[in-house]
């Protein structure tokens, strides 16, 4: 699933929002069954790593994993039976500091080509860009606004079901 962001137009900075829940129909909690998140530059496949600014994983056996610069990790655990809420806060401007606030009174500042990730309203932590320039012309981090696409995929090879909300 693919939606372009402010109508494909690329911003230097989004928040984007949805609810999940595991699709009971999945059989058995498999780590190797995954639905894959990542925001990109609008227009453009997010398949390949040099677009995308960030691949996130959220795993059947109720792991979240993030790869992104410098970080190959899990970066946190939800209960598989019921329905949580992702918020994902990204700044992709080269130069410039993001300050904003959340819905539950929390407050942030995002360093440039950073982003932070709450799950269920807490925050799970802060992580840096793919900083792979090596897709010229496609690449995100090209400019100050590389932002303009959502996407959910899944790797070759892997499967599993997820029930997405509210986008």
């Amino acid at each position: 699933y693919v939606a372009d962001i402010d109508g494909g137009d690329n911003v230097s900075s989004v928040k984007v929002d949805f609810d999940f829940a595991l699709n009971p129909a999945i059989v058995g909690p498999e780590s190797s069954t995954e639905i894959n998140f990542t925001v990109g530059k609008g227009g453009v496949s997010l398949t390949s790593s040099s677009r995308r600014a960030f691949e996130m994983r959220i795993l059947q056996d109720g792991t979240i994993d993030m790869r992104s610069e410098g970080t190959s990790t899990q970066i946190g655990t939800f209960s598989t039976g019921a329905t949580h809420s992702l918020s994902v806060l990204l700044n992709s401007d080269d130069a410039a500091t993001l300050d904003y606030s959340t819905a539950g009174g929390g407050s942030g500042t995002l360093s440039s080509n950073t982003f932070h990730v709450y799950l269920d309203g807490v925050k799970l932590g802060e992580y840096a860009f793919f900083l792979d320039p090596s897709d010229a012309g496609v690449a995100y981090n090209e400019g100050v606004a590389d932002l303009g696409r959502v996407a959910f995929y899944q790797d070759t090879g892997s499967s599993g079901a997820l029930i997405i909300d509210d986008l």
